[in-house]
Parts: C-alpha cells; sequence; structure tokens
C-alpha cells in the first residue's frame, strides 16, 4: 500500500513540474513603461532593472524603443498609437511626431538614441552610458548620480555628466556642432562651452 501511494505521489508531482513554465519560456521582465507626458513620449524605467535601451526616430514621426531582453509596457492612454513586435527583442514602434524623452532608473543603465527628432535622457542613479552619437536633432544628456559617460551627435547638444567621480566620468562628441558640457568630468572632447 505504501509502495502504491508513493508511486501515485511521484506521478502527480512529475505532472505538475511538467505542466509549469520553464524560465525558457517565460515572459521577459518589464523593463519599464512608454506614455505621453508633458514632455512628449516619455520611457520611465522600472525600478530595480539595468536597462539597455535604443531609442530612433524618423522624419514621419515613427519611433522605435527597446530594451534588450526586456519587454515594455505601453500607457492605454497611447495604445492606439503603438504596437509591438516580437522577435529576438520586443520592439514597440509608435507614430507620434512629439519630443522623445527617457528617464533611466537606479541601474548602470545603457541608451542609445538617434533620429531628427529632439530627445532627452535623465541617467538617474548608476554608472550609466548615453550615447547620442546617431541623433541628428539636438539631444539633452543627463548622468545626473553615479559615475556616467556620455557621447553627444552633430547637433548642439546639451551634455551633463553629473556630479559623480571627475576621474570616471567622460563627455566624447566628435561631431561639429555647437556643444554645452557641464559635470564633473576630467575628459571631454567636442565641448564648446562649460
Amino acid at each position: 500500500m505504501n509502495l502504491r501511494r508513493s508511486l501515485s505521489v511521484l506521478v502527480a508531482l512529475v505532472a505538475v513540474l511538467t505542466m509549469a513554465p520553464s524560465p525558457a519560456h517565460a515572459a521577459p521582465t518589464v523593463g519599464g513603461t512608454l506614455k505621453f507626458g508633458w514632455r512628449g513620449v516619455e520611457f520611465f524605467a522600472a525600478s530595480g532593472i539595468a536597462n539597455d535601451l535604443r531609442g530612433f526616430t524618423a522624419e514621419d514621426g515613427t519611433l522605435s524603443v527597446y530594451d534588450t531582453g526586456r519587454d515594455i509596457a505601453i500607457d492605454p492612454d497611447i495604445a492606439y498609437k503603438c504596437t509591438k513586435t516580437q522577435g529576438q527583442d520586443i520592439i514597440v514602434v509608435c507614430k507620434f511626431n512629439a519630443y522623445l524623452f527617457f528617464q533611466l532608473g537606479d541601474r548602470d543603465d545603457r541608451i542609445q538614441i538617434g533620429g531628427p527628432i529632439p530627445v532627452s535622457v535623465q541617467g538617474g542613479s548608476g554608472n550609466d552610458q548615453l550615447d547620442a552619437n546617431g541623433q541628428k536633432a539636438p539631444a539633452s544628456l543627463y548622468g545626473q548620480q553615479g559615475d556616467d559617460r556620455l557621447w553627444g551627435g552633430p547637433a548642439g547638444d546639451y551634455l551633463d555628466v553629473g556630479a559623480g567621480d571627475r576621474t570616471k566620468q567622460s563627455i566624447v562628441d566628435y561631431w561639429t556642432g555647437d556643444d554645452t558640457c557641464k559635470g564633473a568630468f576630467d575628459y571631454s572632447v567636442g565641448c564648446d562651452r562649460f
């Protein structure tokens, strides 16, 4: 009787375990939320997540945002203008001709931005890498807390690394735009005003 009961428990346990979703098939963690606010289309990073974002705009107002290995939540107020495509990364594409704003979070984040629509990025805390090298319109990059590295684009950018360890922070802008550089840094290239 004990053997039969043990076998029944074992069979039930195997059935439950094979039906449970494996981590490889689990939904990706949400890296942040896209919504429309007073600054235009805004991305707010989720707490405790190290984001690896790409944000690109096009002449027709289309914007594409993805966060490597993470999902992006879409606020219901703008869901009718946005679609998600699922592939190796989840890409959110929205039809807006609006300013783009990113508020990164409390980890070591990376972002690359590019396109003809102005973009602003606030790095938050953490040692962030903010890259506007592909940006045609002016970019405003704020490293905020942490030891940050910023790269400007060809337009007149505002680049502020914040108040981190000046020996670990840098601003690089190889383009000819009229750039303003602020914050604590020992290394800079391409700054026109301080």
